[in-house]
């Protein structure tokens, strides 16, 4: 069944997902919560203009699956925390940190259990 999400909370959006696993899902993002990352990563339909979501860089898409990687424990561990500290503060020092990217890309690829 087709699904609508306007301005979902984290919640929301898991529902939302989860409810229309195999059709269709529109979802209506805020500032609240950016899904530029999110729908980047699914390569997501931009409805307004129509086209779809440019691809993420090869780098950032390595960068996002490795912040996975340490999460698959929560991040509850020593080595969970440290090492996505390290990696986004990699990206700070070289200025491709994208808050928003990064946080809706990860989001995605958990999500969508990558």
């Amino acid at each position: 069944m087709p699904v609508l999400a306007y301005v979902p909370d984290l919640d929301d959006l898991e529902y939302a997902m989860a409810l229309a696993s195999g059709s269709a899902l529109a979802v209506v993002g805020s500032t609240l919560l950016p899904l530029r990352g999110w729908a980047t990563w699914l390569g997501a339909l931009d409805l307004p203009v129509g086209l779809k979501t440019s691809p993420l860089d090869s780098q950032i898409m390595a960068i996002i699956n490795r912040l996975a990687y340490y999460g698959n424990n929560r991040y509850s561990d020593v080595m969970g925390k440290q090492m996505p500290r390290n990696i986004l503060a990699e990206m700070t020092s070289q200025g491709t940190l994208d808050r928003d990217m990064v946080l809706g890309a990860t989001l995605a690829g958990v999500s969508a259990g990558e």
